[in-house]
């Protein structure tokens, strides 16, 4: 007759396997959970993996732009690393002076580098997506900004020098490399773009010609602010982290300990990208308001650190928000300048009394501030000089108090900090 000790074991025992069984038969409905919820998103026609964009891809001239697109980049990151990734640092204009002399950054950065003559090579092309061929460059574009850095470091040196149509001619394929950049990279790109434009003007007065060139460059630049897209594109990295087989023995058996839960998590965060989605399809002025009520939304304390694993997708949307609205306010700020100048070719070096009155020759109408409530970009003459600017993430006219590449202020500023995002032209005789 079993003795009590024996019953207790045995009783342990069954209740031990009977917690192993539905705690398998749980993972293995968090699975199939989770694979109908990536069904579901596909059957609404959007992507579950980067396949989705490369069908954009179907000209051999589109091949042949990312093939070179994609060579300019290894290129760039194989001369950034033996540079110590200064050419996203290095400002020619630099409050208290550059890190490096002119005559050492030329010699550094050569504007026949290898990744350049690719890059200007690739600038005229039709270009729409990278294709499987280079797929690497959805997960990761570092090598791009790399490019971008030094692509713009080109046009500005040329403009220290007083080249002003070589610069311009330079700042054309910076430009262009835009379209090549997912939002979140973009963003990076976008505010070294307006440096390489502060520098631009500050030193020397391109053309007509020059000026009509880069508009038409900036006004190639969508009209579009990239929130839905980078969402998109976070989504599929996240599916496909989340259906990565596990490497190695150690983490092949923590997955087997833990997937049922990780499953669940990861389910739940899958569907809070619809949220996010609804919201960053919202007009500029709604979406804004979304995010600031999603961020007075009370987190549930009794879910603690999970609930918080749980809500970081929304703080991603605004990210996306913030990445994408920077694109829009660059690319506004940049043609209205550049209508500014075209104005004062025409006018012997005088300043229109608005920007209404570049209007339809010069702008087909007054650009909106993506930052403001519907108000327009602000464009403000003071006597020496004149400034178009937005009123940058804090909401707030600041007067035209800038930062950042270009700028020429030895500053330091955070998101709610005096600051304006655009470009002050000295007023020097134009030609």
């Amino acid at each position: 007759m079993p003795t009590g000790r024996f019953r207790v074991r045995r009783f342990l025992f069954w209740s031990l396997l009977l917690i192993v069984g539905a705690y398998l038969i749980w993972g293995r409905i968090e699975a199939w959970r989770f694979s109908r919820a990536v069904a579901a998103i596909q059957a609404r026609g959007e992507p579950v993996e980067y396949s989705y964009w490369y069908a954009r891809q179907v000209t051999a001239e589109q091949r042949e732009a990312a093939s070179l697109y994609a060579r300019a980049a290894e290129f760039a990151m194989e001369a950034e690393s033996g540079q110590q990734y200064r050419s996203s640092m290095l400002d020619v204009d630099k409050a208290g002076g550059p890190v490096l002399a002119l005559e050492d950054m030329a010699a550094s950065f050569r504007p026949d580098a290898p990744a350049l003559q690719l890059l200007d090579r690739a600038t005229p092309l039709d270009f729409t997506e990278f294709g499987e061929d280079n797929r690497d460059l959805y997960d990761n574009q570092m090598s791009l900004q790399a490019l971008g850095a030094q692509a713009c470091l080109r046009a500005e040196l040329l403009a220290a020098r007083g080249d002003a149509d070589g610069a311009a001619t330079a700042l054309v394929p910076c430009l262009r490399l835009q379209r090549t950049l997912l939002p979140n990279y973009g963003s990076y790109h976008s505010a070294r773009l307006l440096g390489s434009f502060r520098i631009l003007f500050r030193h020397t007065a391109p053309s007509d010609a020059s000026l009509a060139m880069l508009q038409r460059a900036v006004a190639a630049w969508p009209e579009e602010d990239g929130a839905v897209r980078a969402l998109l594109q976070e989504r599929v990295r996240f599916i496909g982290y989340a259906d990565a087989p596990a490497r190695g023995l150690g983490e092949r058996l923590m997955n087997a300990l833990t997937q049922p839960l990780l499953t669940s998590v990861t389910r739940r965060r899958l569907a809070s990208y619809d949220e996010a989605l609804t919201v960053a399809r919202l007009p500029l002025k709604a979406r804004r308001e979304a995010l600031a009520e999603m961020g007075r939304r009370p987190m549930p304390s009794r879910r603690g650190l999970f609930a918080a694993f749980l809500e970081s997708r929304p703080l991603y949307l605004g990210f996306a928000h913030y990445s994408g609205t920077l694109d829009l306010a660059v690319r506004r700020t940049l043609l209205s300048v550049l209508a500014v100048e075209r104005y004062r070719r025409a006018h012997q070096g005088a300043v229109p009394p608005s920007l209404d009155a570049l209007v339809p020759a010069l702008l087909p109408s007054v650009p909106e501030d993506p930052y403001s409530a519907g108000q327009p970009i602000v464009y403000r003459r003071d006597p020496d000089s004149y400034v178009v600017y937005s009123v940058d993430s804090n909401g707030k006219d600041d007067g035209g108090e800038l930062y950042g590449h270009g700028a020429a202020v030895a500053k330091h500023v955070g998101p709610q900090s005096p600051r304006d995002l655009g470009i002050r032209i000295p007023l020097k005789s134009a030609k």
